[in-house]
This record gives C-alpha cells, sequence and structure tokens, in this order.
C-alpha cells in the first residue's frame, strides 16, 4: 500500500512539474513574439526617422525659402539704392557676396539640426534596443531557470520513489523475517 501511495505521489509531483514547465514554456514563446513585435517596431520607427533628411522638412524648407526671398528683396532694395546714390559694381557685388553668405549659414544651420537629430534618433534607437535586449534575455534565463527546476523537481520524485520502495521492500523483508524466526 506504501508503494502505491509513493507511487501515486510521485506521479503527481511529476505531472506538477510538467505542467509548470509547459505552461512557463507558453508565456515565454507569447513574451518571445510581443518582444519580436517591439523590436520590429523599433527598426521601423528608427529606419524612418533616421534616414529622412530633415533639411527636407516643411518647416526647414520653409525657412531657407523664407530667409533666400528676404535676401533676395534686401539685395534688390540696396542695387535700387546704389543705382540711385550712385554705388559702385563692386559694392552691389559685396552686398551679393554677404547675403550669399547668410544664406549659406541658414543652410548649415539646418543641416547642423539635421545631424544632431540623427544622433538623436540613433541614441533614442539604441537605448530601446538594448531594454528589449534586455527583456529577452531574462526571458530566456526564466525559461532556463524553469527547466532546472522541473528537471531538479523530476531527479527529487524518482529519488523519493525510489527511497520509499526500498523501505517497502525493507520493511517487508523484515516482516518475513521476523515471522520465519522461531520463538523462544
Amino acid at each position: 500500500m506504501g508503494a502505491l501511495l509513493s507511487a501515486i505521489s510521485g506521479g503527481l509531483g511529476l505531472a506538477g512539474s510538467v505542467f509548470g514547465t509547459i505552461s512557463a514554456a507558453k508565456k515565454a514563446r507569447e513574451a518571445n513574439k510581443l518582444l519580436n513585435q517591439e523590436q520590429r517596431e523599433n527598426q521601423d520607427w528608427y529606419n524612418k526617422n533616421y534616414n529622412q533628411d530633415y533639411t527636407q522638412t516643411a518647416s526647414n524648407q520653409a525657412l531657407i525659402t523664407k530667409t533666400a526671398d528676404m535676401l533676395r528683396n534686401r539685395s534688390l532694395a540696396e542695387a535700387g539704392r546704389q543705382a540711385v546714390g550712385g554705388g559702385t559694381d563692386e559694392s552691389v557685388a559685396q552686398e551679393k557676396e554677404q547675403d550669399n553668405n547668410a544664406l549659406g549659414n541658414a543652410v548649415q544651420n539646418v543641416a547642423a539640426q539635421a545631424d544632431a537629430r540623427k544622433n538623436q534618433v540613433e541614441g533614442e534607437y539604441l537605448a530601446q534596443k538594448q531594454n528589449l535586449d534586455n527583456q529577452k534575455i531574462a526571458v530566456d534565463n526564466n525559461q532556463a531557470q524553469n527547466i532546472s527546476g522541473a528537471a531538479g523537481s523530476l531527479v527529487g520524485t524518482a529519488g523519493n520513489i525510489i527511497q520509499n520502495q526500498q523501505n517497502t521492500n525493507l520493511a517487508s523483508t523484515i516482516a518475513k523475517n521476523q515471522a520465519t524466526k522461531p520463538t523462544v
């Protein structure tokens, strides 16, 4: 009877370990599926934002256009003043050069902002990528611990069954020996 109870107890322990391991594996697959989706979304976000030509955004194009128009109008006004006031071609050319330099500086500032934006996008992407990688590692480590725990439980259950069987055999042998022992 003790052997039967031991076997039932061991079987229940084994079934519980197997069920727990299967459930944990299912949860790990679900977590990895979500993390893979987040990684794809992070990569898509990075590709879209990093490869965007920041200088071509509507706001920057408007800034460059407005600056060019303002400088063009200023240059025409200056040329008119020079013509009326008797200015030289050299002074008109100098004014145009200054306007061109001002436009060049505006474009350089936009380009510098584009570089800063790319650096920001790359930093955010890498931080999120590292976070997702760490989460995947944690899921894998948790799954490995669950498998290790289940294996340890299986070994412990098997050891208990063997020990109980040996105890039952020993008790049976003692009982037989006492039954065949002559009474004095």
